[in-house]
This record gives C-alpha cells, structure tokens and sequence, in this order.
C-alpha cells in the first residue's frame, strides 16, 4: 500500500483528483506482476463505529451492530482478494452526485433480506439518517477485530473527501513492486505527494489487532506444554516405580516362557487404562468450557472434531513411548 495526497492549492476539488488517480492506477496495472490496483483503505485501517443498521422499507428490520466501514475504489476487491456473490463494484458512476451506494456483506443481508435478493434495497445506518442503496453483496469476512462479530461496510471513495491509499496485489515480491511506484507517480504528475509506503502485513503487525489473542494462545500453549511435561514425566515414574516392584513378577512370567513383546504389551495396557479415562474426562472438559474459548477462536470451533481427535491420538502415542521407555532394560 502507498499513501497519497492531493495538495488542495494543487487539487482543489474532488474531481480534479479523479483524472490525474485514474492514469496512476491504470499504469500500475501494467507494471510487471502486478494483478490489480485499486484505491481504498487497507483491511485493517477502516473506520469503527456502533451504530443501528436498519432496511429502509421495513424500519422494524434492525439491529445494532459494530461496523467497520471502508471508502474503496474500482477493483478494490480484486485487490483484497474478496469475492463478490451478487451485484456489482464500485466505478465512475458513482459519484458525489449520485445516490449513495453500498456492498455490504452476506451476513447483513440475510439478517435485513432473509427472504429477498438485497441488491436494489435501502439501508438507513442511523435514525434520520442517509439512505445507501445496495449494489453488491460480499462474503462475510473480519478486518480490523477478528475476536469481535461485527460487520463490514463499503462505501465508493468517489462520494467521499478523503485522502487516498493505493493498493496493490502482486505475484512478486511486495518490496520490488513498490520500488518503482514513486517514480511512476511523479512521472504522472509531480503535484501529487508519496507518503508512506509498506506491505499490508507490515500494517497488520502495526495495528496488530491479535496481539490480545496471541498473548492468549501463547499463555495456554505455555500452561498445556507445563501440564503435558508433567503428565509425561509422572507417567514415566509410575510405570517406572510399577516395574520396580514387579520385577520378581516379570522374570517368572519370562521364566514360563512369556516372551519380551507379551510382557511390554501387559505394562503398556496398564499404563493405558489411567491415561484413557483422563483423556475421555478431559474432552468432556474441554466441551464443556467450549464456550468461553469461542471469543478467541478464529474460522474453527471450539469443539473441532479433528482438533480433539488429534490431540487425543498424540496423547496415546506418548503414553505408548513413555511407558515402554522404562523397559528397554
């Protein structure tokens, strides 16, 4: 991304920036690896507000919802990789003068239109407040807080007095495609001023709206590793202590003739039998404090069939190495 200005002694007017934006993105279009360009604020950079978000025609359709709201250019979802399901993106047409527009996402428009296309409707995102008529739907998607279940908002930058940010999406390396981005623009007009230039990753480390979540993860990974290292360890004692006082036991069985794998598979077997009821208390556990691990949960639920499936065969696994460990000998 790359920040731009439009001086107002140089650009007075809203459309004075539109001729002079327009061959800037044209041309990073054509610049080598580049997939699309487009002007907007970046994923993580919108605008968060709470606010009642209402359909027009049915007022009593309503709820009050926190929005992330984004002033995108043409192509701007090409750019961010988002899908459009029904309708349109912004162009031109959508100008200052031009009825206000909207894209919002599935989830507003199966919570306002659950039985009706929501293309041609009206949102109203405050009592009293301005009309925007959808013109396209997205795939509900996080920006800015991915812990928060808010919604998306896009708004055309055309009808909006703001400074812009131009996007790119490259097949190369983000460094090498923005190396020539400045010339390019000053060789387009050298009254339009280059600010800041960067990866989006490098904002989203910046913003960094998982840094709650990653404190949090890491805390329970560090608590889990201290239990699982405890359980190996007290596992590998008991079976241990259990061949210690056994040992009379094992050479007579070796004596009648039981062989090394037989004895190996009788301590492993006891071994099993404390671990399984531990693991079987344990996914009830987790189950029932599913809940309140779902606000720091990402795209996967806390009960994830393969996540628990997984954690229970390793816990296996390492009781298996563990208590087999003590009779190497």
């Amino acid at each position: 991304n790359c920040r731009v200005e439009f001086p107002k002694q140089s650009f007075p007017h809203q459309e004075d920036r539109v001729a002079p934006g327009d061959v800037v993105i044209a041309r990073l279009s054509q610049m080598p690896d580049v997939v699309a360009a487009s002007i907007g604020e970046p994923p993580v950079a919108g605008g968060t507000d709470i606010h009642p978000v209402s359909a027009a025609r049915d007022p009593s359709r309503s709820f009050v919802v926190r929005s992330h709201s984004f002033f995108v250019g043409p192509r701007y979802f090409d750019v961010a990789g988002i899908p459009i399901i029904q309708g349109r993106s912004f162009d031109h047409a959508d100008t200052p003068e031009s009825p206000r527009v909207v894209v919002v996402t599935d989830k507003i428009a199966s919570q306002l239109w659950p039985t009706r296309s929501a293309l041609g409707e009206q949102i109203v995102l405050s009592p009293g407040g301005d009309r925007y008529e959808v013109v396209g739907v997205v795939r509900h998607l996080k920006t800015i807080d991915i812990t928060n279940d808010g919604v998306e908002l896009f708004f055309p930058i055309t009808q909006a007095k703001m400074q812009p940010t131009l996007l790119l999406r490259t097949r190369a390396e983000a460094t090498v495609a923005l190396a020539g981005v400045r010339d390019l623009i000053e060789a387009v007009d050298r009254r339009i001023q280059v600010g800041r230039m960067g990866t989006v990753n490098a904002l989203f480390d910046e913003v960094d709206p998982l840094g709650s979540v990653r404190f949090f993860s890491a805390a329970l990974s560090g608590l889990a590793l201290v239990g699982l290292t405890t359980a190996i360890v007290g596992l590998y004692g008991l079976v241990s202590f259990g061949i210690a006082q056994r040992q009379k036991e094992i050479a007579i069985r070796i004596a009648l003739g039981a062989s090394r794998r037989s004895i190996r598979m009788l301590v492993i077997k006891e071994a099993l039998r404390p671990v399984a009821f531990g693991t079987a208390a344990g996914v009830v556990g987790a189950l029932w404090l599913a809940g309140f691990l779902q606000s720091q949960l990402f795209q996967i639920s806390p009960a994830d069939p393969w996540t628990l499936a997984s954690v229970v065969i390793a816990l296996l696994v390492l009781c298996v190495v563990t208590a087999a460990f003590p009779l190497r000998g």
